[in-house]
């Protein structure tokens, strides 16, 4: 049993313009190296997800779970910065000195 071919209906398009007038467009967002959001597949526990969503959805839609979970990752990382610098010896030593110098002043 032969299959029957269908015929395809193809309309001609215009194709390209030989010019395009650009006179009314605007600039698009420009776009910081440190800003852009990659997109990644990671895998967390359903318990966080569910309470990411909850928070979300709790704040009245301003900002989605996702955008939530980013902030949080980045709160850590500037406290583990900062907890990094405290316990860091060069801090110590200038905190030292630092007060040290204002012992002397007072």
């Amino acid at each position: 049993m032969k299959k029957s071919k269908k015929k395809v209906s193809r309309k001609k398009t215009t194709g390209m313009r030989k010019e395009y007038d650009f006179s009314k467009a605007g600039r698009g967002a420009v776009v910081e190296g440190d800003s852009v959001k990659l997109p990644i597949t990671i895998r967390l526990d359903g318990a966080i997800i569910d309470y990411f969503r909850e928070k979300a959805e709790n704040s009245g839609g301003g900002q989605g779970y996702q955008t939530l979970i980013n902030e949080a990752l980045k709160e850590y990382i500037q406290g583990a910065r900062i907890e990094t610098l405290l316990l860091s010896d060069d801090f110590a030593e200038k905190l030292s000195r630092s007060l040290k110098k204002k012992d002397l002043a007072s």
